[in-house]
C-alpha cells in the first residue's frame, strides 16, 4: 500500500484506495477505479456515538478496545463488504490534534 496525500489528484483512477478518516465520528471507505464501494462510521460497528479511532466515545473518555484493534476490525468490515482484499493505495485523513494521535494511527497503517 503506497500512502498518498489526501489533498492530492494523483491516485490514477484504475486503482484501489483505502481511506481513513481518524477524528470525530471516525470512518473508512474503500474505493475502486473511482467508484465508492464501503463507507463505514465506527460508531455503527461498535455501537459508541461519537466514536473517535484514536479510542475514545462521545464523553472522550478512554475505550476498552485498543485504537489498532478499533482499526483492524474497520478494516476487516470494509474488505468483507467492498469485496476489495487488496489497496494500491491508502489515504489518511489527517487531524492536528497532537503526537500521540497521529502516532498511533501511523502505527496502525506500517
Amino acid at each position: 500500500v503506497t500512502m498518498m496525500n489526501p489533498f492530492s489528484n494523483n491516485v490514477p483512477k484504475a486503482s484501489t484506495v483505502l481511506s481513513f478518516f481518524p477524528g470525530h465520528d471516525s470512518s473508512i471507505a474503500a474505493v475502486r477505479d473511482g467508484e465508492v464501494l464501503c463507507v463505514l462510521e465506527l460508531e455503527r460497528l461498535f455501537d459508541i456515538r461519537y466514536m473517535a479511532g484514536w479510542g475514545t466515545g462521545s464523553t472522550g473518555s478512554p475505550l476498552s478496545t485498543p485504537p489498532l484493534e478499533i482499526w483492524r476490525r474497520a478494516v476487516e468490515m470494509v474488505v468483507e463488504r467492498s469485496g476489495i482484499s487488496s489497496f494500491d493505495y491508502g489515504i489518511y485523513v489527517p487531524l492536528n490534534v497532537g503526537e500521540v494521535h497521529n502516532a498511533a494511527v501511523m502505527a496502525m497503517v506500517q
